[in-house]
């Protein structure tokens, strides 16, 4: 049995067909994100992280 039938029951040509129509079906949504000037990545990009703005003042508030 292979691990896709085992975990969803379903076979590899039941879950091609299965995305194929869900791609279809949001072709016209997925398209005019992309054409945005933001997409789907964008709100999560960061340039710094949490720990860059940390100074020793910061740290020893937590301790």
């Amino acid at each position: 049995m292979e691990e896709l039938d085992y975990y969803s029951g379903l076979k590899m040509d039941d879950l091609e067909f299965a995305v194929g129509k869900m791609n279809e079906s949001y072709e016209a949504l997925i398209n005019r994100i992309v054409s945005l000037k933001y997409s789907f990545d964008d709100p999560f990009e960061t340039n710094h992280t949490l720990v860059d703005r940390l100074d020793s003042n910061t740290i020893k508030i937590f301790n």
